[in-house]
């Protein structure tokens, strides 16, 4: 690409900035001159030209997958199921689309057998001599998350996977934005997930609504929405307290109850295994947290159960969201208006991916 023929629209703006700030003009080489575009506010032609320099910073965001075994295996199970070429494509396929990117592949130590670990690294070192330019693939484990090493019994195998990997890709997400200053976002997605590349990660409506309510979630759903894909923002405290909250510590608490035989079902009725109520519980659970989100932003009043006064987390606690099961009835008031569940705004994109309770089959 011709360098001069893409900076001589832009020149004289170039030679007017210099002279009204007392630059001097004949100092202004190319590395100056990329300065002034960005400082300019001329940062489409500079934006261009230099996100394609090998040069360039690395990405301000992590991309992020995770497979959690059923239970312990000596083998990562999808990498002998029917969807094996499809689920290592696509994990490849992340690395192809953000060369700049980390790609982090999340597992769990305590179901997943060293040999296991090494076979999966042999795969993907030789798969990756088809993708030369793709960015490193590292593998993380999830027993290194606090929540996890603080509450490991609620993570075995004795506890059903789906209940295990919703709950895990959201302190993931939350962790690891914490640990990690330089990175701005946290992209999570199943392996069914089709890869995007950065441009349709990150259209323009994604990163407006990311400004706004800190996540977004990818469309589909009963509800709407669905959480097999999502991006977090590191700027967004009240999108992370109401996580942390409505997700992430009322949903550890929901575990331990169902330990103990007293989580109920959807109609708040005892069964005979109280774990059987858990696999739905987290993705439930949004819902009541997207409305507690918009109190803690001022965008609504979360109402104290039936009452007038305004919800406190510190002085309710969290059987507001239900200990024991699933609480539907929470009165977000907006403008005078009770909002129902469904009436709440979820930010979603559209993505390609499969029906939900696909990729652990």
């Amino acid at each position: 690409m011709n360098i001069r023929r893409m900076l001589r629209p832009t020149f004289f703006k170039i030679c007017t900035l210099a002279l009204f700030s007392s630059l001097d003009l004949c100092a202004l080489n190319l590395p100056s001159i990329k300065a002034l575009l960005f400082t300019s506010g001329l940062t489409a032609v500079a934006g261009y030209h230099w996100a394609n320099n090998r040069k360039q910073k690395p990405a301000d965001y992590t991309i992020n997958l995770m497979w959690i075994n059923k239970e312990s295996a000596h083998e990562f199970s999808f990498l002998n199921g029917k969807h094996k070429q499809e689920y290592v494509s696509n994990l490849l396929g992340w690395s192809m689309h953000h060369p700049k990117g980390t790609i982090h592949l999340w597992f769990d130590s305590a179901t997943t057998s060293d040999r296991a670990l090494s076979e999966l690294q042999g795969l993907l070192k030789e798969q990756s001599k088809n993708y030369p330019n793709g960015s490193s693939i590292v593998l993380r484990d999830i027993r290194q998350l606090t929540h996890v090493k603080e509450h490991s019994n609620i993570f075995s195998d004795k506890i059903p996977v789906y209940f295990r990997s919703d709950l895990l890709r959201v302190i993931a997400g939350l962790e690891a934005l914490k640990q990690n200053a330089r990175k701005t976002y946290f992209v999570y997605a199943d392996f069914d997930v089709a890869p995007l590349s950065p441009s349709k990660l990150f259209d323009k409506e994604t990163k407006e609504n990311l400004k706004k309510y800190g996540i977004v979630m990818t469309a589909g759903g009963h509800l709407g929405f669905e959480n097999s894909f999502y991006i977090l923002s590191a700027d967004a405290p009240h999108m992370h307290t109401a996580l942390e909250r409505a997700i992430v510590e009322l949903n550890t608490k929901r575990a331990y109850n169902a330990l103990q035989g007293e989580l109920y079902n959807v109609n708040r009725r005892r069964t005979r295994n109280a774990l059987d109520n858990l696999p739905q519980i987290v993705y439930d659970s949004y819902p009541a947290m997207f409305k507690y989100f918009y109190h803690l932003q001022g965008l609504g009043t979360l109402k104290y159960f039936a009452s007038d006064e305004p919800y406190d987390y510190h002085k309710h606690g969290l059987n507001q969201f239900g200990l024991k099961y699933v609480r539907w009835d929470q009165h977000l008031e907006s403008n005078d208006k009770k909002l129902a569940s469904y009436e709440v705004p979820v930010p979603t994109k559209k993505i390609e991916c499969p029906p939900p309770s696909h990729q652990y089959r």
